[in-house]
């Protein structure tokens, strides 16, 4: 078991290969936990090797974070910290769900709000396609982000997208 902990330090095109080598010869108490292993950390969606394989990394630890985080609680406490904002989230929330408060919301971000959302009403209303709707949010995004959104951002075959919304009865 000490060869599966110590993973993080092999180079990543070794680590698959390893791994399913030395599942063949585990012993089926383990099979749980390497299924689990597996599933998560070698061919994972969201983890794999590339994110979490410490192989030729100068810092493998979070002994910086830690360092940081102990100076701060020596000024002022963390816990307290979190405390207060939470009790502040607490009434925020509170106060917007009864109308005691508004929102605040740049002049700028309400009119983009409202051009999507007469966009996705028209679409709706089977005015605009999904393609076409898709279109317009990305222009709508180009205007506003245009470094940030790609040519084609959807990837996707235009066909897939032109089916009619269902309304329901």
């Amino acid at each position: 078991m000490i060869l599966y902990s110590s993973y993080s330090a092999w180079p990543i095109f070794l680590i698959v290969s390893v791994f399913d080598s030395l599942r063949k010869e585990a012993p089926p108490e383990l099979k749980e936990l390497l299924d689990y292993m597996d599933r998560n950390w070698i061919r994972g969606k969201f983890w794999t090797p590339e994110n979490w394989s410490c192989y030729n990394v100068l810092s493998r630890t979070n002994n910086d974070c830690e360092g940081l985080h102990n100076q701060w609680n020596k000024v002022l406490p963390m816990t307290m910290v979190l405390e207060k904002l939470s009790a502040e989230v607490a009434i925020t929330s509170e106060l917007l769900s009864h109308d005691k408060i508004t929102q605040h919301r740049k002049k700028d971000v309400e009119f983009k709000d409202s051009i999507i959302f007469s966009l996705l009403a028209r679409y709706q209303e089977n005015e605009l396609s999904s393609m076409e709707l898709f279109q317009q949010i990305v222009k709508e995004l180009k205007s506003t982000f245009p470094s940030h959104v790609a040519e084609n951002p959807f990837n996707v075959d235009i066909d897939e997208f032109d089916t009619p919304v269902e309304k329901d009865v």
